[in-house]
Parts: structure tokens; C-alpha cells; sequence
């Protein structure tokens, strides 16, 4: 049988929460196997905590940063529409103005318009201060991010900081850098995240490199020694501990944002302001022609960075696509990137193979495990699995 009592908790550690119950039910040491419901919505996280006090303090007169700090000039409102920029209070690891980066790299190639968008933020300009790159999908966005790491950490860069929204795309970014063998970076995860819930999503190849917030106020500086490159999210970068154990040694020099166009621009405030001293270089990479900034379903008003007018100037874009078969990359650079984006001519499907079907199911919907499918694409995948030919169900923005 089952029974109901009242019962508090004051925090969850992974999928375990400790109760305060009502009335004792024997030992002391029971553990209770359910679920808990938690109602209303949450609270607010570290980021949006300091991101309010930021804009409090600024609505109370308290802060000047839209005249004094020169990344919220230059990203909200710079003079005439043109950014201008303090002179550098050291000098840029690459010496000469003039960057250039190999096509042909000594673990894999690159096609002209990577080479072009990592010569972008490779360079010491100050037009190249901050820079836009659209990624469509299969473009080599974290390629991208990864030559560019490799070559700015050969030349000293002294603190590079590769963020975005959420974890997966950071982890993403970790996996690739695992796979071109650079492993001189650390890769910090809240342990609500984490413990638990994902962490199967973690490979041996990257867990060594992963450093968990729990462990942020024992760790010794023996752990992030020599270490120039740092993976984390947005929301992390307001911790406390960040400023306290992180970048007295690594600081912001180089921002490098990932999904940039899913991260509305109020949500940079506390990285620039916690960086302001240090930052040099800001590299936001996106695609705003895929998923708008979070919350814009409530509030239709917010905006990423590609949709502020004065930063068009500085978008680049990646401009081949190796994912879709070129029949539906066809399709999709004339609908959505105005014929700009090319397919990869080396696709294993060619135009001779029909590489999309759509098919009108008349039938009807049969629950299975809390989803509804159609009982006709039941069948569909036990002749495919019959076959042994691979089969991936895709779902708006997921993948099973």
C-alpha cells in the first residue's frame, strides 16, 4: 500500500532529497522510494540574480556602465552607430596585424570560409574586437572553435573562456577538442547538472578534464596549473567561486560564445562587467535563422546579437554545409539563407538518390510509453530493424 505525509525538503542532491517528515514511520535511517512535486516555479539562478542587480543598480544611478564600460557601449549603443575602443592596456599575442591561417591543417582541412571566419577572430583589429559568425547546421561551427583554440593557444593566448548556453553545447565543444588530441583545458559543470541526472553524458575521454562546482572551494591551484583554456557555461561564469578561483590565473581574454543566438544580449551584463579589465576579443557564434533567444516566446522584444542593426556588419558566415544531402541543402540555402549556403559536393548521397520522402499517414495514434506514434511508423521500424538498416527517429529540435 501507499501512505501520504506532509513532509519538507531544503535542498536536492541529485535525484535524492533529504524530507523532514511529520510523523516518525520506524527507523530514523529509512529511505523512501517516490517522487517528489515541486510547485510554483523556480528560483532564480546566480546569473539572473546578478544580472538584476546589475540593471537595479543601474536604474538607481549606482553603476555608469553604459558611458564608461566600452562592451555594452559597443554591443548596445555605440556613437553614430560606430564602435570605437580604449587602446589595449597590453599588447596582442599576435604581434603583426596580418593573419593568416592554413587551409590545410595538420589534422584536417579546412574550406575558405572557416579559414576566413578563424583569421576574424585571430585578429588583433579593433573592427575585429567583436565578431558575429552564422553557423547553419553541418557548417564546422566547433571545428571552427577548435583550430581556432589550437592556433591561439600555440601563440599564448593568455586566457581563453569557450561558453554557451547550456551544457550540452559546451560539452560538445570538450568532445571536439578531445578528438584533435588538445587536452590543456578544463571543463567546469554545476554539480546540479551533473551528479546523477547527466553524467553518462560525459565520456571517458573528457572526464579527466571536468572539474565539478562542488569541488570548486577544496580545489588546490595544482589543478587548473598551466592551463589557458576554460569550458563552461554563461550561467557559471557568475559564480563567486569563478572569481575566486579562476581567474586570478586564466582570465578573460578571449570570449568565445557558442549558440550566441540563443542567449539574449541583457545575459552578457555580468561577463562584462566581471571582465571589463581583462577582455580583448569576443567571438559570438550562432544562427539566428534556427532558435531565438530563450524567453522570446514570452517576451517577443528580446534580442540575440544578430538582430542588434549596427552589429550586421560583422556577421561572417560559414558558408558550406556537410550534414544534409544537397538536394535538401538546396532547398534550405534558398528558403532560409537567401542561396548562400552551399552543400558539400562530396556528399555520399548525390542528386540520383530521392534523399527525403514525405508521406501522409492516414491511421491512427497509439500510445506507447507517455508518446504518441503513429502505428503505421511502428511497422515502419520493424521491417528497417528487420533489414539491419539504421534507423534515427527526429523530432522538432531532438534526436532519438
Amino acid at each position: 500500500g501507499s501512505i501520504k505525509l506532509p513532509a519538507s525538503t531544503g535542498f536536492v542532491k541529485g535525484r535524492a532529497a533529504p524530507l523532514k517528515i511529520s510523523h516518525a514511520i520506524g527507523s530514523s535511517n529509512a529511505i523512501l522510494t517516490g517522487s517528489i512535486i515541486s510547485r510554483g516555479r523556480d528560483g532564480p539562478t546566480t546569473a539572473d540574480s546578478r544580472k538584476a542587480d546589475i540593471v537595479l543598480d543601474i536604474l538607481k544611478g549606482k553603476m555608469s556602465l553604459f558611458t564608461e564600460n566600452p562592451w555594452i557601449i559597443n554591443l548596445w549603443d555605440p556613437p553614430h552607430g560606430v564602435m570605437s575602443w580604449p587602446a589595449r592596456s597590453t599588447p596582442h599575442y599576435f604581434k603583426s596585424e596580418s593573419v593568416t591561417v592554413p587551409e590545410t591543417g595538420p589534422k584536417r582541412p579546412l574550406n575558405h570560409s572557416q579559414t576566413l571566419a578563424i583569421e576574424k577572430m585571430l585578429s588583433p583589429k579593433d573592427e575585429d574586437r567583436i565578431i558575429l559568425i552564422r553557423g547553419p547546421p553541418g557548417s564546422g561551427k566547433t571545428s571552427v572553435i577548435s583550430r581556432f583554440v589550437e592556433i591561439a593557444y600555440s601563440r599564448d593566448c593568455p586566457g581563453i573562456w569557450l561558453i554557451a548556453q547550456s551544457n550540452v553545447a559546451v560539452k560538445n565543444i570538450a568532445e571536439k577538442l578531445a578528438s584533435i588530441g588538445f587536452m590543456n583545458w578544463r571543463l567546469l559543470i554545476s554539480v546540479d547538472f551533473h551528479l546523477d541526472w547527466h553524467e553518462h553524458l560525459y565520456g571517458h575521454d573528457i572526464k579527466d578534464n571536468i572539474i565539478r562546482s562542488d569541488d570548486f572551494y577544496t580545489m588546490l591551484p595544482t589543478r587548473i596549473a598551466g592551463c589557458k583554456v576554460i569550458l563552461c557555461t554563461l550561467s557559471m561564469l557568475s559564480s563567486q567561486w569563478i572569481r575566486k578561483k579562476f581567474l586570478p590565473s586564466i582570465p578573460i581574454h578571449t570570449l568565445i560564445v557558442d549558440e550566441a543566438s540563443q542567449i539574449e544580449i541583457g545575459d552578457y551584463l555580468p561577463v562584462f562587467t566581471l571582465a571589463v579589465t581583462k577582455l580583448e576579443k569576443m567571438c559570438l557564434i550562432g544562427d539566428d535563422k534556427q532558435l531565438p533567444p530563450h524567453g522570446q516566446e514570452d517576451i517577443e522584444e528580446l534580442q540575440s546579437v544578430f538582430e542588434i542593426n549596427h552589429l550586421h556588419a560583422y556577421v561572417h558566415l560559414l558558408d558550406t554545409q556537410y550534414r544534409m544531402p544537397p538536394q535538401m541543402g538546396d532547398f534550405i540555402s534558398e528558403q532560409v539563407y537567401e542561396s548562400l549556403l552551399k552543400s558539400n559536393a562530396l556528399h555520399p548521397i548525390t542528386n540520383s538518390t530521392i534523399a527525403c520522402q514525405f508521406l501522409d499517414i492516414p491511421g491512427t495514434e497509439k500510445m506507447q510509453n507517455n508518446s504518441f506514434i503513429v502505428s503505421f511508423c511502428l511497422q515502419l521500424f520493424f521491417f528497417l530493424d528487420l533489414w539491419s538498416w539504421p534507423i534515427r527517429i527526429m523530432k522538432k529540435h531532438q534526436q532519438y
